[in-house]
């Protein structure tokens, strides 16, 4: 979080204004991995107790 100092007062600037769910995380992570297709590798490392990958982002692929 970043403060900036006015005259009287301040402004808070956030980097991010809420929280993604789950699918809109995995979205970016395809859209990430198809823009730059040579530089990002997503793998899921495993599966959470409701059945959704753990996906890890990495810039090589990761021997299991």
């Amino acid at each position: 979080m970043v403060l900036i100092w006015t005259f009287a007062s301040f402004t808070i600037i956030s980097a991010q204004d809420s929280y993604r769910n789950f699918n809109e995380l995995t979205e970016r992570l395809d859209r990430l991995e198809s823009n730059y297709e040579n530089l990002v590798f997503l793998q899921s490392l495993a599966k959470t107790a409701e059945g959704r990958d753990l996906i890890i982002a990495s810039n090589s692929i990761i021997d299991a």
